[in-house]
């Protein structure tokens, strides 16, 4: 069985992780793909892509993934 090459929203993107840092582009990854992820610091699960926390490069740590 042939395995279909990567395309599009699932390839890796070095410049989106350059740009944003490598937890928040996991985080954007993750609610495209329909997971919850909660941050260090935050009570709340994040579970929509426009209202992820905004702020300096590294800021937010990704603690919890909720990909049920």
């Amino acid at each position: 069985m042939a395995v279909p090459a990567l395309t599009g929203w699932k390839r890796v993107d070095y410049e989106r992780i350059k740009a944003v840092g490598p937890d928040r582009a996991a985080a954007e990854w993750l609610l495209r793909c329909g997971a919850k992820v909660r941050f260090r610091g935050f009570d709340r699960w994040q579970h929509d892509y426009n209202g992820l926390p905004t702020g300096p490069l590294g800021r937010y740590r990704i603690e919890a993934i909720d990909a049920t």
